[in-house]
């Protein structure tokens, strides 16, 4: 994705609040912000500054649903300032420099678990507002600390997260790629990850990476589909479907 440069007199604009037009207002924080800059950017906010509602009247917007962190985050990137998580010493511009593992091994170290929650909860608020430039950047960002070190009990739970409460389609392609890519780790974790093939479009997607990056071959390929259809039906006797599904899944990765 190419680096965005927004015009520096933008971040300026916020600080101040000059020819403010519009007021975004969370958990009693009143931000000053500017229809020509937020409305491009968010749909939602255009429909809601822009149509019947009362927020079309009154110039002011209520943001009910997140925290105020999170509010002012999305805001500020809009207007060009990365803050916190999406500042300057982001996980993907230190991925970028000190990455040295292969695409298929599996990360190790501990992350910070705040970052992969924090960057969660990001993305729903730029889902939830359809602000495209910052979803594509913290999807970028989670991507970075998955590579960068491995937690699988983070992992699970932010999967469950991205699909439970984001609609984004590369979001969840992101966590289906890295549960493929991770699955030995996964297994110590069985009942919480057999959990994630519950989730809506995760089997097909899931099997869609793992043929990305493992090329089975038209046999291995059904033993894959036969994995999933396994997986979705292994709440109802778990113990018993366990060596198979780890064993399907070793001649699927292997080769074999």
């Amino acid at each position: 994705m190419a680096t965005i440069v927004w015009p520096a007199h933008l971040s300026s604009l916020i600080d101040t609040g000059s020819y403010s037009d519009c007021t975004i207002r969370c958990q009693g924080r009143e931000f000053r912000v500017h229809k020509a800059i937020i409305c491009p950017q968010s749909p939602v906010l255009a429909a809601a500054i822009n149509g019947n509602f009362k927020e079309a009247q009154s110039n002011v917007v209520e943001i009910e649903a997140f925290d105020l962190d999170v509010s002012e985050t999305m805001i500020h990137f809009m207007y060009g300032k990365k803050t916190g998580i999406l500042g300057s010493e982001s996980s993907c511009d230190q991925q970028m420099s000190d990455e040295t593992d292969t695409e298929d091994s599996v990360p190790t170290g501990k992350p910070p678990r705040s970052d992969l929650h924090d960057l969660m909860r990001l993305s729903t608020i730029a889902d939830y507002y359809d602000v495209a430039t910052m979803r594509a950047q913290v999807n970028l960002e989670i991507r970075a600390v998955l590579s960068k070190a491995w937690v699988p009990t983070d992992f699970i739970a932010a999967a469950k997260m991205a699909y439970a409460a984001t609609r984004d389609v590369e979001l969840h392609n992101v966590f289906a790629e890295f549960a493929a890519r991770n699955m030995e780790s996964l297994w110590i974790h069985f009942d919480n990850f057999v959990e994630l093939f519950q989730l809506p479009g995760f089997v097909t997607e899931f099997k869609k990476q793992s043929g990305n990056l493992f090329k089975p071959t038209a046999t291995e390929l059904q033993l894959l589909r036969t994995f999933a259809a396994d997986m979705q039906s292994a709440f109802n006797g778990r113990q018993r479907r366990y060596t198979t599904l780890v064993c399907v899944w070793w001649k699927i990765k292997n080769g074999i």
